[in-house]
């Protein structure tokens, strides 16, 4: 069973984050998403083989953060079971 973090706590970790780097990037790396989501690797891995939507750039992936939230919002119900 996958846990997804309420909104309401991606959107502190999210101004801190915003508050270190200034401005958001397009595309976020796995490390600065577990950051974010305040998840370890691993569980960044489930949510990928679950649907979360990933973008490579050449071998590296990366998040689009607008699409992460949308993805989590959807998910959010049937991933906390």
């Amino acid at each position: 069973m996958l846990t997804i973090i309420p909104i309401w706590c991606i959107i502190i970790n999210t101004r801190k984050f915003m508050k270190e780097v200034k401005t958001m990037p397009k595309f976020l790396t796995v490390n600065q998403l577990c950051e974010i989501l305040q998840v370890s690797q691993p569980t960044l891995r489930k949510y990928r083989r679950s649907g979360l939507p990933t973008v490579y750039l050449g071998t590296h992936p990366r998040f689009n953060f607008d699409d992460v939230l949308v993805w989590i919002a959807k998910n959010e119900r049937s991933m906390n079971r």
